[in-house]
């Protein structure tokens, strides 16, 4: 008897460990970020009003460390500025995922984003960062925008400011863990009252009140 609730113990407490680390989700940690790059110049009118791109992005990091176009949760992407008699006013804005999208968390110069927004008939790309040049045929500047809005005298700006990206928090979800079924926890109260009743009726017959009988 003794050996069998040893061992039924044993087994609950091994099974009991098992279901735990089973039922446990990874933690994956979410972080939050802000940017913004002002500055931009516009071609046609380089001494009115600048305008600025402003955004905020959540994601994990992939294994290379970067909050990637395929790890974000969430984007925030708007275009503003420009307002002056020659410029019109844009104030253009996009929550769903970019074209082309990189951060590696601690350095805002590598950020990297390409956005393109499509409202009605106007539409616009945008990129920040090192795919400017490329995606954006900009050169050397830090930020492009190329607009294509019917009637409008603004076709084009650029910025030569490094965007700036803030770090806002970050989420770490604690490991849910799933509760043990109710008929596993009815088995091993079955258990430990099996190991508690052997070790009783040792006891007693070690006294000599009760006799005989697998201990």
């Amino acid at each position: 008897m003794r050996f069998l609730a040893q061992i039924g113990c044993s087994a609950f407490g091994a099974f009991a460990a098992i279901l735990i680390a089973a039922g446990s989700a990874e933690a994956v940690p979410i972080y939050t970020y802000n940017f913004e790059q002002s500055g931009y110049i516009a071609v046609n009118d380089p001494t009115g009003p600048q305008g600025k791109v402003t955004g905020s992005f959540s994601g994990s990091l992939d294994q290379s460390g970067h909050v990637t176009i395929n790890t974000l949760t969430d984007y925030h992407f708007s275009i503003s500025g420009f307002a002056s008699d020659a410029v019109p006013a844009i104030a253009w804005s996009n929550d769903t995922r970019p074209l082309i999208f990189s951060y590696l968390p601690g350095s805002s110069s590598t950020l990297t984003v390409v956005e393109a927004l499509q409202i009605g008939v106007n539409a616009a790309i945008t990129c920040i960062g090192g795919v400017a040049g490329i995606v954006c045929d900009s050169g050397n500047a830090l930020g492009s925008q190329a607009f294509s809005v019917p009637g409008a005298i603004i076709q084009a700006a650029l910025s030569s400011t490094p965007a700036s990206v803030t770090f806002v928090r970050v989420v770490d979800p604690d490991v849910a863990t799933t509760p043990l079924p109710a008929s596993l926890l009815l088995f091993g109260t079955a258990i430990s009252g099996l190991g508690a009743a052997a070790s009783i009726r040792r006891r007693l017959r070690a006294d000599g009140v009760v006799r005989g009988g697998a201990a």
